[in-house]
């Protein structure tokens, strides 16, 4: 019980950074290191999740370039 605990804690610790890698952010690694060094101010982990979630990602660049 106590393993799969940590592993939803961790699971929603890191949501930003998930959401930033399944969405294909162009900054990914950007988001992620926000989200690991600033996450714990809560203020930092706000940041992370609303740049996840928005901007860009890999697919609007190339869509654009093709047109």
């Amino acid at each position: 019980m106590g393993v799969i605990c940590i592993i939803v804690l961790v699971s929603c610790y890191f949501m930003p950074t998930i959401i930033a890698l399944v969405r294909g952010k162009r900054r990914g690694g950007s988001v992620a290191l926000v989200n690991f060094f600033l996450g714990w101010t809560v203020i930092g982990w706000f940041a992370a999740f609303i740049w996840s979630c928005t901007g860009k990602t890999r697919a609007d660049v190339m869509r654009g370039m093709r047109s």
